[in-house]
């Protein structure tokens, strides 16, 4: 994938985040994955289980992997969402 068409699914995937879920928070963050630099989105929803959502964003935005961590939990899961 390009870099120009990384970019605009980065600017899809922003977009359907805000029509999916308009009152949660997110924030974008530098991420880094296989020691390249991606910009990344950390989504962060109190009382609300976003996992199957981040799984299916994920695959349908062919990203590798999500991260998910629940509020009251002190880690983290890494879901492969590509085969």
């Amino acid at each position: 994938m390009s870099d120009a068409e990384n970019t605009q699914r980065n600017k899809e995937l922003e977009a359907d985040i805000k029509k999916l879920y308009p009152k949660i928070g997110y924030i974008k963050v530098n991420g880094v994955y296989q020691g390249s630099k991606e910009p990344s989105f950390l989504i962060y929803a109190l009382g609300v289980d976003l996992l199957t959502t981040i799984r299916e964003l994920g695959y349908q935005y062919e990203q590798d992997s999500v991260v998910y961590s629940t509020s009251n939990s002190s880690e983290a899961w890494l879901y492969f969402t590509t085969l």
